[in-house]
């Protein structure tokens, strides 16, 4: 396993952590810029990618506390918890089964909860500089 590429000048008194993951990228908490990575650049699948983007769109966006419904009914491949339109869920327990559930119809209520939608939440996803090399059509890799 290679050593991590270094993306900034780290303080002095950091300590790179030892990590054995073949890939991982590490990002500022402020910028979401990358600071340090292995294989950030290697293709691979990037579901878990997609849900960590929308997830980051959704901590800059959402307040947690705040409730929403399933605005319009859809078929999602993958997992799901099976929401009834109008059906309300707080925005911390959407991103919880979303991200920690893989329950990709919670990434898409979501979604559709966004100003201007599904589209503009997948736009503020693919506007992050850790997806500059590809385009992710849906806030899931699972078409809709």
């Amino acid at each position: 396993v290679s050593e991590p590429a270094l993306m900034c000048t780290p303080d002095p008194a950091f300590v790179m952590p030892e990590i054995k993951a073949q890939r991982y990228v590490a990002l500022f908490a402020d910028s979401f810029r990358t600071a340090y990575g292995r294989g950030q650049d290697d293709r691979v699948s990037f579901a878990s990618i997609a849900k960590l983007l929308g997830l980051m769109v959704v901590v800059e966006e959402y307040d947690m506390d705040e409730r929403m419904a399933l605005r319009e009914p859809f078929d999602v491949e993958g997992n799901g918890i099976d929401l009834a339109v109008g059906e309300q869920v707080s925005v911390q327990d959407l991103l919880g089964a979303a991200v920690v559930g893989s329950k990709n119809d919670a990434m898409m209520v979501l979604a559709q909860n966004f100003p201007g939608g599904v589209e503009a939440f997948v736009g503020r996803m693919n506007d992050r500089e850790a997806v500059s090399y590809t385009h992710l059509p849906l806030p899931t890799i699972y078409p809709v």
